[in-house]
């Protein structure tokens, strides 16, 4: 726990290669995994549900963020019997391998945790370098000792996500732009519309009155023109 983390980070002790390529980070981001997992050892690390990256599956994506150290992985968490310097467990233990086991000849009521070579490897059972004594009728064996356990640098994602981050943003502006300008096309298209339809709306009005003018002067020439008539007497 803290409450601030502070890291060197003075350009004079750096040789800069040059401004990470945002889209390339955005992508890489965008591929990462975030995994729902517990761990294997309870009593170290709780039941609590995690929801976290698997180093193996950053590692596919951005391999700059993971490192391989030697550790124990805790692979086997059984409670075997010991028998004349054997322990009798089956397995897959190999021989050269290491392995880490708990035992009451540590000198401690306890016990505590020691990483043995593997000497030999039996059917049901193995030997190691581990030197049994009266206490030791029971070992606890946690798991094997691994030269490719992976760590994962959180802070090299953490930097990651604010490339993308910003990558994200300059893709908005641009597309945020883009839009803008496509409206301000489309008003003006509008406007233009908007105005050859007034004047077409202009035109036919006019045409309409002229047409309406023509009618009614049609109308006057076509109706007959009054006559006298005289009539005799007789007819």
């Amino acid at each position: 726990m803290s409450t601030d983390i502070i890291c060197y980070s003075d350009a004079r002790i750096k040789r800069i290669i040059g401004v990470s390529k945002g889209s390339e980070d955005l992508t890489k981001l965008m591929q990462l995994k975030v995994t729902d997992y517990t761990y294997r050892d309870t009593i170290a690390n709780g039941t609590r549900s995690q929801k976290k990256l698997i180093a193996q599956e950053v590692e596919k994506v951005f391999p700059a963020a993971v490192n391989q150290v030697t550790n124990v992985v805790s692979d086997i968490m059984e409670k075997a019997p010991v028998e004349d310097g054997w322990i009798k467990m089956v397995g897959d233990l190999k021989k050269g391998e290491r392995v880490k086991i708990m035992s009451k000849g540590s000198g401690t009521e306890e016990g505590k945790f020691e990483v043995y070579d593997v000497l030999e490897v039996k059917k049901d059972k193995f030997r190691t370098s581990f030197k049994s004594t009266d206490k030791d009728k029971e070992v606890y064996v946690y798991g094997r000792e691994v030269k490719d356990f992976r760590t994962l640098d959180y802070d090299a994602i953490s930097i990651l996500n604010v490339s993308a981050t910003q990558q994200i943003k300059k893709d908005s502006d641009t597309a945020e732009e883009a839009l803008r300008k496509e409206n301000e096309a489309l008003r003006a298209k509008v406007t233009e519309m908007e105005k050859k339809i007034a004047s077409t709306v202009q035109a036919s009005t006019a045409t309409e009155a002229r047409l309406a003018a023509l009618e009614k002067a049609l109308s006057k020439e076509a109706k007959p023109a009054a006559r006298t008539a005289s009539l005799k007497a007789g007819e």
